[in-house]
């Protein structure tokens, strides 16, 4: 059995394993952003207005700390879709079950390191953060029980990671979905007759374990060839596991700089204030958040494409997948900023009217729009990163996310003496333009080998000209009409959709937007000749 696939290789093969189609599976993740998108849209105003702004606010800075044991496992849970996928193609039975048992005794391993980092956690929470003496002692246990849930994640997610790695994304939305509504009607019986952040912490396990058991049901089905047992367990492997998992950890551990440390800082910063103002900062970013996972739900299945146009030697198919894709990444980034900045303070306003007071809500909305202006250039380069994944090449994007933690962090120390919060929020806007953003166009262009000018005038110019017309119009509308009703937000935000999905057809549809033949002159190495390309979408 080949422990070492090459590089070149590397990611899911497509249609392995009877998978979906590219668009059957992100029809089916939208599907699932969708419920859960919709979910947190209704259950948000409702805990806040029941909890409170000081308790919800001390539930965002659990689960922020309690994210970070989410990197225990060193990257083991993307080494398993993506080493299970390359095995179930190669028809490797044994080589999955050796991934598949290894990886779940060292996931065993994690739970029970996941377990003791809990008990430091129960003494670092209060050492940073300033709890009102009343709700101590529910702070105490639901950090507690938050820990267990993670403990359990760990064994339990890898059931997830067969599914992905083998394509079945329709698999994972048909439990996720109706596990995500199970939660929100749970949530309101229970917050709604007095449960507080104890009830909420016990829900969690629920949902895990029961989520957990009945994907691991349906990974044997889907595949009657794996097993769980201790012969299968083979040293050998552990290596090849770390080997790709140990960058996704660096991925992983920037991905939580970015998400975590922000909330945690607003926490310290601000003292007895500091959890009010992190439910204002949490408001925000997570509707920036549902823009970026609308992205990820669309970019993430490209990989394996992308893996396999790579492994082919398919260039000039894997520079029209780089162009297509940022263009219309870009194209959806302007969409979303365009709501935002127009549309999100009367959204804010009526979403979160009845439990936060208008000094409140004014600050949220300065928040949304500067992490709104910061997320643009970095949601348009989701295929960049799907890409270096699929060829391997994510070992410089994991460094680059660490800087961009370190400037983000350094920037809003800066800041938020003079700025206070909003500080915060521009120094993380700033480094996720910087690196996220440029940094990334600059790799995905020399990954591609694209013209960074090509790359410009294909995927960024033609998507601000097709965004323009229905900004204004957007713009004139809210100058002239009042927002008094759920109805007028409905009917502007259906509007300014329509004319941006009619102006983007009709300029970015056609592949070139010029009509024509994009004439692209590779500058990397190797390249001896301009290529002649009919821009054609994948």
């Amino acid at each position: 059995m080949n422990r070492s696939p090459d590089d070149s290789a590397s990611g899911l093969p497509a249609g392995n394993g009877g998978g979906k189609s590219v668009a059957s599976n992100v029809i089916w993740n939208w599907a699932g952003m969708l419920v859960a998108l919709l979910s947190g849209f209704l259950v948000l105003p409702f805990l806040v207005k029941h909890l409170g702004e000081t308790v919800y606010g001390l539930w965002i800075l659990i689960a922020s700390l309690t994210n970070y044991f989410s990197l225990l496992d060193l990257g083991v849970r993307g080494s398993v879709g993506r080493y299970v996928a390359y095995y179930k193609a190669r028809q490797d039975p044994a080589g999955v079950n050796a991934i598949l048992n290894t990886s779940l005794l060292i996931l065993c391993a994690v739970a029970v390191i996941c377990v003791l980092a809990t008990f430091a956690a129960l003494y670092l929470f209060f050492v940073f953060i300033q709890v009102p003496p009343e709700v101590v002692g529910a702070t105490r246990m639901a950090l507690l029980l938050v820990g267990l849930n993670f403990a359990l994640t760990f064994p339990l997610m890898i059931f997830d990671g067969l599914l992905w790695a083998f394509q079945r994304f329709d698999l994972i939305n048909i439990v996720d979905i109706p596990m995500c509504l199970l939660r929100v009607g749970l949530t309101v019986a229970l917050v709604g007759t007095g449960g507080g952040l104890v009830s909420l912490a016990v829900l969690t396990i629920i949902v895990t374990v029961l989520t957990g058991v009945i994907k691991g049901v349906l990974c044997f089905k889907v595949d009657p060839d794996i097993r769980i047992g201790a012969r299968f367990i083979d040293r050998a492997v552990v290596w090849t596991i770390y080997a790709f998992g140990i960058w996704s950890f660096l991925l992983s551990v920037a991905r939580e700089l970015r998400n975590q440390v922000a909330p945690l800082m607003v926490g310290h910063h601000f003292g007895l204030r500091g959890p009010a103002l992190v439910t204002l900062f949490s408001t925000a970013a997570r509707l920036v958040g549902y823009a970026g996972q609308f992205l990820i739900a669309a970019t993430g299945v490209l990989t394996p494409l992308s893996t396999t146009l790579h492994a082919q030697e398919r260039h000039d198919q894997q520079r029209q997948l780089f162009l297509h894709g940022g263009k219309y990444c870009m194209s959806l980034s302007l969409y979303f900023l365009g709501l935002f900045l127009l549309l999100g303070q009367w959204l804010l306003f009526k979403w979160m009217g009845s439990s936060l007071d208008n000094a409140s809500l004014q600050l949220t909305w300065q928040i949304l729009w500067i992490l709104a202006l910061g997320e643009v250039l970095p949601m348009s380069q989701w295929v960049t990163n799907s890409m270096a994944l699929g060829m391997a090449r994510h070992k410089v994007l994991a460094m680059a996310g660490l800087v961009e933690g370190v400037i983000a962090i350094t920037l809003s120390i800066i800041l938020m003496p003079s700025m206070g919060v909003l500080g915060l929020c521009l120094g993380f806007s700033i480094a996720g333009t910087l690196c996220r953003g440029m940094y990334q166009l600059f790799y995905g262009c020399q990954l591609a080998q694209v013209r960074v000018s090509t790359y410009v005038w294909q995927a960024v110019f033609w998507p601000l000209a097709a965004a323009a017309v229905p900004a204004a119009a957007l713009w004139l509308w809210t100058e002239r009409l009042p927002y008094v009703a759920w109805w007028n937000l409905f009917a502007a935000g259906a509007v300014y959709s329509l004319l941006y999905a009619a102006s983007a057809w009709l300029i970015l549809g056609a592949g070139d937007p010029l009509g024509g033949r994009l004439r692209q002159r590779s500058s990397s190495r190797g390249a001896a000749a301009d290529d002649e390309l009919e821009l054609k979408q994948v």
